[in-house]
């Protein structure tokens, strides 16, 4: 026998009523059954969100700044364990970027310190070896991804700078006076004060790096020392002592101005030390209390976190790099036979000149007595063929017209070691020499330029001069 149609609104009904019964039963049964608190688990906390990498990449930079090495050794194991424990990629890319420059910070600064302070010489080594490690490791990792290369790249020559590398001349774009970096624009150019190099700086040549760093317009903690050091070398204590004054008003216990304090107080010589780039072991994180050991200072109570800001406002403007979490989506394939549009062609007045046009203009600039003009075209030219003798010596040449005679002689330098015979080198660097009063090291370069150039008149003038 056939079963009679089912009224639908009635269906609807019955379901109702059901679904309303079971939930009933539900919440009589779970008010029933005994729920410990302490056992109800609490939810999972966040992982360290935007606003926590924006205050520890805030803290990290203020902490450069002033050269605070207690909280840039505590700050180093905060975001090794942040790019640890995160997972996403932009942002363990974004920590392990902060992690190299502070690593370089605390390298540099344990370098300095080290060609400083003899007491502590030893562990301002080692600390320095172990940050130099820790930053070329790290750097290493991140290069493939699309991080912001200009900071790397500045980090690293932080690095190879406290590891003992003549940055100068490994890196000559640092003694541009437009260089991104000002702060480690100063320390490469103070470099033959506080590293203690043998033949120790002339007068004239510390006179000029002091004046090259009283002119930094970028006042860190690590610049005011810098000046602090070359003047006490020109013996202006005073002035030193307000140098070392306003580091240590922001950091009482900051490691290279107290040893720099001691030595104004005749505690303290000064002795030439190069660190170890590469120590027996290194592992991460890197201990506090290597970094500053005769000098520790009492540890504060961590202050109440700050309300958490914005992501806008604290998100590092970094690429995002190759997802890591999650699979790409297949990519649509673009129809083989289209070929690319052919690239408009850019007007005249923008074209970029290729390197000899920019060298011949920049030269001729230069000779004219338009150094600043010229200077500019060579930038140009140097960012084309940075290896190239003929542009580096052009720059040396602006340097030295525009006053900038410690820029000059490390352009002639490493264009000499890259073509020893080259004349406009060799001539640059006799002038350079008279400059600073050194006649037997000019008469010297002027034999040189005589042995390939016979003729040259200045040249042979001068040596006619000085003895033959």
């Amino acid at each position: 026998m056939r079963q009679p149609p089912i009224d639908p609104q009635t269906g609807r009904a019955a379901v109702v009523l059901a679904g309303l019964l079971g939930a009933t039963a539900v919440v009589a049964y779970a008010a029933g059954s005994p729920h410990p608190r302490a056992d109800v688990p609490s939810p999972p906390k966040l992982e360290h969100g935007v606003a926590g990498l924006g205050e520890l990449v805030a803290r990290a930079e203020t902490a450069r700044a002033t050269l605070d090495v207690d909280t840039m050794a505590r700050l180093a194991n905060e975001l090794g364990q942040f790019a640890e424990n995160t997972t996403l990629a932009t942002k363990s890319t974004t920590a392990r970027l902060e992690l190299v420059e502070l690593y370089a910070a605390i390298a540099l600064e344990a370098s300095v310190r080290a060609s400083v302070d003899e007491s502590g010489r030893e562990a301002a080594n080692h600390a320095a070896a172990r940050a130099i490690t820790s930053a070329r490791r790290l750097a290493a990792e991140i290069d493939d991804y699309p991080v912001d290369h200009a900071r790397l790249d500045a980090a690293l020559a932080r690095t190879e700078l406290a590891a003992g590398t003549d940055l100068t001349a490994a890196h000559p774009a640092v003694l541009l006076p437009t260089f991104r970096d000002p702060e480690l624009r100063a320390a490469a150019i103070a470099e033959p004060l506080w590293r203690g190099r043998e033949p120790a700086p002339t007068p004239e040549l510390a006179r000029e790096i002091l004046e090259q760093l009283r002119a930094c317009e970028r006042r860190t903690a690590l610049v005011e020392l810098l000046t602090a050091d070359a003047l006490l070398r020109a013996d202006q204590p005073e002035a030193a002592r307000a140098s070392i004054d306003a580091v240590l008003q922001e950091v009482p216990q900051q490691p290279l101005a107290k040893a720099l304090l001691r030595r104004l107080g005749g505690g303290t010589a000064i002795a030439a030390v190069v660190p170890s780039p590469a120590p027996a072991a290194v592992g991460e994180p890197i201990d506090a209390a290597a970094v500053d050991p005769p000098t520790p200072r009492p540890v504060e109570p961590t202050p109440a976190a700050a309300p958490e800001p914005t992501p806008a406002a604290v998100e590092p403007a970094v690429a995002t790099p190759r997802p890591v979490d999650a699979p790409k989506p297949a990519a649509t394939p673009k129809p083989a036979a289209t070929p690319k549009p052919a690239a408009t062609p850019k007007p005249d007045a923008g074209k970029k000149k290729d390197y000899d046009a920019l060298l011949s203009e920049g030269c001729k600039l230069v000779r004219s007595g338009q150094a600043e003009a010229g200077f500019e075209k060579l930038r140009e030219a140097f960012d084309l063929n940075p290896n190239a003798v003929a542009v580096t010596v052009c720059m040396a040449e602006a340097h030295h017209a525009l006053g900038r005679d410690a820029s000059a002689r490390a352009l002639c330098e490493r264009a000499l070691r890259k073509s020893p015979n080259d004349r406009r080198a060799r001539l640059l660097m006799a002038e350079l020499e008279i400059a600073r009063g050194n006649e037997s090291a000019a008469l010297e370069h002027y034999r040189k330029v005589l042995q390939n150039d016979p003729d040259d008149a200045k040249a042979k003038a001068y040596v006619d001069a000085h003895g033959g």
